[in-house]
């Protein structure tokens, strides 16, 4: 039986076909993890003005 590939399964190929860079892709893995933005960008260690969230 197939079954549809899950997402974990499938973002490695995406990540590389969009051609992002290295911390483009962990935004995007922080982002498919569903963490909201303050905690991506404490992940990060961005400040609040770098990801422009009040």
């Amino acid at each position: 039986m197939i079954e549809p590939a899950t997402a974990s399964e499938t973002a490695p190929s995406m990540l590389e076909a969009y051609q992002l860079g290295p911390r483009e892709q962990q935004v995007a893995q922080l982002v498919a993890r569903g963490l909201p933005t303050r905690e991506i960008g404490a992940a990060l260690h961005l400040s609040r003005t770098q990801f422009g969230t009040t």
